[in-house]
């Protein structure tokens, strides 16, 4: 009787072992932790195998003027460039002339994917105006329809940008603003900065529901700067980094922060 119960025992044990095993390997093999695991691998691979030069090629992100496609292509094949951002001149022709040349370009990827950027804010800084038309100021569009209704005007942005082959928009600016003319007074949806950042983070939201990342900026911030920093060295002593930071640190999702100059 008892070596019969030893020999039940033996097996009710082996058949839980069994069965343990097979939910740690469904549990490997399952979707989530596989596709985890596979993209570190595939990553870590790729840098591995990458030479010094093109390491540093992936740092940077280059424009191009009336160039070619033919030069610009050779700038991604000889340089290994992966990154571009488009400005107002590179934005010619049609909606499909520029969709056609982002998608060409793209496809001349042989390591890592090749990404595009933009400004699209709308009011003064709106790179797709020529093909898209265009849109009030973010302060405007703040004072016209208020926080609830910029759904309407992100999801317009985030399409165009996803037909067209854009990755990155460097948009929506959250810093704080202390004086009414400070360089990006009208660039913001509010001066109060928790209501800018509910209504950044609508746009934050819908451009990564559309696989567009959103580049939030000007980290510390211009909020007492009048002058153009393109064009001149601004510095603020009035403010520490630690209080300018609080927008950046309170918004959710942010994948990506562009420096002030």
């Amino acid at each position: 009787m008892r070596r019969k119960n030893f020999i039940i025992g033996l097996l009710l044990i082996f058949v839980i072992f069994i069965f343990n095993i097979n939910l740690f390997f469904g549990f490997l093999k399952s979707k989530n932790f596989y596709e985890v695991r596979q993209s570190d691998f595939n990553i870590e691979n790729i840098i591995s195998s990458m030479s010094i030069k093109e390491k540093i090629a992936t740092l940077l992100m280059v424009n191009f003027f009336d160039e070619s496609l033919d030069d610009v292509s050779n700038i991604i094949t000889d340089y290994h460039v992966a990154s571009f951002i488009i400005m107002s001149y590179n934005v010619k022709g049609s909606f499909e002339d520029l969709k056609n040349k982002i998608n060409l370009l793209k496809s001349l990827s042989n390591r890592i994917p090749i990404t595009f950027s933009i400004d699209q804010e709308g009011g003064e800084v709106e790179r797709l105006s020529p093909l898209i038309g265009k849109t009030p100021t973010p302060r405007e569009l703040f004072e016209q329809k208020g926080i609830k209704n910029l759904k309407e005007n992100a999801f317009f942005f985030a399409n165009n940008l996803k037909n067209l082959g854009i990755d990155i928009n460097f948009f929506p600016i959250v810093e704080m603003v202390f004086e009414k003319d400070s360089i990006v007074s009208r660039r913001i949806f509010s001066t109060n900065y928790v209501s800018n950042n509910i209504a950044a983070q609508i746009y934050i939201d819908i451009f990564s529901e559309h696989d567009i990342v959103a580049g939030v900026k000007h980290f510390p911030g211009y909020g007492t700067i009048k002058n153009d920093p393109h064009f001149s060295i601004c510095i603020d002593k009035k403010y520490i980094s630690a209080e300018l930071a609080t927008p950046f640190k309170e918004l959710q999702n942010v994948k990506l922060i562009m420096t002030s100059h």
